[in-house]
């Protein structure tokens, strides 16, 4: 009977392998047993001693299981589809302060140059409509020139404070969160103006009154008020006047500015692609 192959049948010099340990190569190179199987098979160096009677036995390979990675989720809000709930949180707030921030620059820009108000129908700022009768007096009497200065001092003062809108818009894009921003992306092309004009509208009047009240005495326009007035309070048979001509400026100043801001915005949804500005575009540009 054939003996067992025992460690002491292993030539180390490398001139001879026991069959054992031969088939154990092949299946190691061949791929029938993984690499980390055939790492376990030690080789007993010459220094060490060797053990009779200890048998070969076969290495049989167990299936390695990798366990399943699990992705972490990512904190923004993301869409198979893309577009802007496929963007970072991050990433759509500062888009949509960069679109804010650009439609009042413009919006401030517009309507602080000459004429910005005064030769613009929209928004032009006429006698107020209970003062249409006194308008109407005036004119019919030969003062319908006293009535035009004022109605382009008016204009004159809006346009001046006009230029102290942007700060103030700023201001309020800054402090935006992300809550505001998701609203303000998904809404309709005024919902960034609606926003504005919720959260700047007290704070904008306190800025513009004074404003307009010293560009309509620059220009004399309270005394071209007051003189109206009075001279319409002088004729028989008509009920007094006495509005506050700067409340009433400051109001339709409000409204032009809003109202351009609205324009602007619209222009950047439709097209965000025309601003050039690559934050705009990809908050705006896939929606």
């Amino acid at each position: 009977m054939q003996r067992e192959i025992l460690w002491h049948d292993f030539d180390t010099s490398g001139k001879k392998y026991s069959p054992m340990l031969r088939n154990i190569l092949i299946a190691c190179i061949i791929g029938s047993v993984s690499l980390s199987s055939c790492a376990q098979v030690s080789v007993p160096s010459s220094s060490e001693p060797v053990k009779k009677d200890t048998k070969i036995s076969g290495t049989t390979s167990s299936p390695t299981t990798t366990p399943a990675s699990t992705s972490t989720p990512s904190s923004s809000t993301t869409s198979p589809s893309g577009g802007i709930l496929g963007q970072g949180s991050d990433q759509i707030v500062n888009g949509l302060k960069e679109a804010l921030s650009l439609s009042a620059i413009n919006s401030s820009s517009i309507l602080s140059i000459a004429n910005g108000f005064y030769k613009n129908a929209a928004i032009k700022i006429l006698m107020p409509p209970d003062a249409k009768l006194v308008e109407s007096k005036l004119r019919a009497i030969g003062l319908g020139a006293q009535v035009d200065e004022l109605i382009l001092s008016m204009n004159r003062a809006a346009e001046t404070a006009a230029k102290d809108a942007a700060p103030i818009f700023v201001g309020a894009i800054r402090s935006m969160s992300f809550t505001d921003a998701m609203g303000i992306v998904k809404g309709p092309n005024d919902a960034a103006t609606q926003y504005l004009k919720q959260a700047t509208t007290a704070q904008l009047n306190s800025k513009f009154r004074p404003v307009i009240q010293s560009a309509l005495q620059k220009v004399d326009a309270t005394k071209y008020w007051s003189d109206i007035f009075s001279t319409y309070n002088q004729l028989p048979f008509v009920q007094p006047v006495n509005a506050d001509l700067t409340a009433y400026v400051t109001e339709k100043a409000l409204n032009g500015l809003f109202y351009t801001m609205a324009q602007q915005e619209a222009k950047i949804r439709m097209d965000p692609a025309a601003t050039a500005n690559d934050l705009i575009n990809i908050v705006f540009g896939k929606k």
